[in-house]
């Protein structure tokens, strides 16, 4: 009986080892484009400011992904996919991630501005003032503030614009400061905002109205702008812009974030 001969390849491989891949259809440039972008669009998670790239490959890339789904002659539509999911992916990581940055840093300016008001209808506008000043520039914990404050505004300071002394000499640093925030204290006094604070009385109840956005103005500072309200008097509102050194650590829980924010101005808003 003669033995039966088995073909030496599979009956379901080709014969010609290259027809298969002769079969197969090209890659489309488009896709392997899609895809390195899309790993590129994953720096969005890192910065905010990249999240527009990665919204420009996310829409590129959904429509390379839609025509190569109804296109059977040119391949690569899972490269395509791929590099639609990454730039989907990075560009809500991103937004997400700077949504709850900069709710936390609304929520913090937000008391910071209350108890700049409360400090202001309390009588205490010599402790209001400090929260204008860099932290650098504050006295230490315990001065007698009122005392301080009241010594330098009776005092015959040089302002930072006035000419050179009569004898040629220039004023020594500290009186140079001192003038300067004589300048300010005086300023601060007779805003339309601190008076308007001072005459809401000690029984104020501040509480944040509505906000405006909390932004970024540089890689390590950031600016918000609140605007507040006194329950017994909601026609008078008081917009209230602050900044903060980022990077700084926080404030124990349960006080107030008082040396990581710095007033910059409080205005009256005119209806």
């Amino acid at each position: 009986m003669t033995a039966v001969q088995m073909p030496e390849r599979p009956v379901f491989n080709s014969l010609d080892p290259t027809l298969d891949e002769e079969m197969l259809p090209p890659i489309s440039r488009w896709a392997v484009t899609c895809f390195v972008l899309g790993f590129l669009s994953l720096i969005a998670g890192l910065t905010i400011v990249a999240l527009p790239f990665a919204v420009l490959v996310a829409i590129c890339c959904l429509v390379v992904t839609w025509r190569l789904s109804s296109d059977k002659s040119v391949g690569g539509l899972r490269l395509a996919q791929f590099g639609l999911f990454l730039s989907v992916l990075s560009s809500c990581w991103s937004a997400g991630s700077n949504y709850m940055r900069e709710s936390f840093f609304y929520s913090q300016g937000a008391a910071h501005a209350k108890l700049f008001l409360d400090q202001l209808s309390a009588g205490k506008t010599f402790a209001a003032f400090e929260l204008t000043l860099p932290e650098v520039d504050r006295q230490i914990t315990g001065t007698d503030l009122e005392a301080h404050y009241t010594e330098i505004l009776a005092a015959n300071l040089p302002s930072p614009s006035s000419p050179p002394m009569s004898n040629g000499e220039s004023p020594s640093p500290e009186l140079m400061k001192n003038g300067t925030i004589k300048e300010k204290l005086s300023a601060f006094l007779s805003t339309e905002s601190t008076l308007e604070a001072i005459s809401h009385g000690a029984d104020a109840n501040w509480q944040l109205l509505k906000g405006s956005e909390a932004r970024t103005a540089s890689n390590n500072l950031m600016n918000v702008s609140v605007v507040m309200v006194d329950k017994a008097k909601p026609e008078k509102k008081i917009v209230v812009t602050m900044k903060r050194q980022l990077g700084a650590m926080t404030s124990a829980e349960g006080e107030p974030p008082i040396a990581l924010w710095e007033i910059d101005k409080a205005e009256v808003v005119k209806e």
